[in-house]
């Protein structure tokens, strides 16, 4: 309330007429809001978030590693051959995923020069992914082709999605998803661009129902 009393409720309250929660209708405060032991905010529409996202830059590299190259300035980023460049990472799933919905991992990219027409980039993407104390999941692969529309800019950012889902159907807050990223030959008509692509960075789009978890360990 605009006099800084507190609403105490034991009744539910399905219905709230207003669309907007105001805390300066007499000067501005903060707006303070307390569950009960254990308890959380809960959005009864998901609403969509990453899970921290791994930069290549900063993964692991593979035992045929991608190539340093200038990106913009005194910026560096990996350019990806199309033959056995790779590198891995992992992932935790942080305790605002909604449990048992599906993951969407995607990679950021970018162009490496321009072209005189249409070209392919294809990624793949490998993973397993594990709860605590349970074991890993087999490897499950997933790609994308995608094409690089004639006269697209030189060093374009790319968001692009894998074609396969991460099953989350079973999974819980907490779990690790690890990964080996690689650049594989595209299916396209005209071929590869005359330049590698960039790879920037792996992200899993998710789905979240609450702020947090009700405890540290369970949803």
């Amino acid at each position: 309330m605009a006099d800084g009393s507190v609403i105490t409720t034991q009744v539910d309250c399905p219905l709230v007429l207003t669309q907007q929660v105001k805390t300066d209708t007499t000067a501005a405060t903060d707006l303070t809001i307390t569950t009960g032991s254990e308890k959380t905010i809960l959005l009864g529409t998901t609403v969509w978030d990453d899970l921290p996202p791994v930069p290549i830059i900063g993964a692991k590299l593979g035992a045929s590693a991608p190539t340093l190259a200038t990106f913009i300035g005194d910026i560096e980023q990996y350019t990806f051959d199309a033959t056995n460049d790779y590198v891995i990472g992992s992932t935790e799933i942080t305790h605002k995923w909604k449990e048992g919905t599906v993951i969407h991992p995607h990679i950021h990219w970018a162009t490496n020069g321009t072209n005189a027409n249409d070209r392919g980039v294809k990624w793949q993407l490998k993973w397993t992914v594990g709860d605590g104390n349970e074991v890993f999941s087999s490897q499950v692969t997933s790609v994308v082709d995608t094409t690089i529309p004639l006269a697209t800019a030189d060093r374009t950012h790319f968001i692009t999605d894998f074609d396969t889902l991460l099953n989350g159907a079973t999974l819980r807050i907490g779990a690790y998803i690890c990964w080996r990223l690689e650049r594989i030959a595209t299916a396209h008509a005209n071929g590869a661009p005359a330049n590698d692509p960039f790879a920037i960075a792996i992200g899993f789009h998710i789905e979240m129902d609450t702020i947090g978890s009700r405890t540290e360990t369970s949803k």
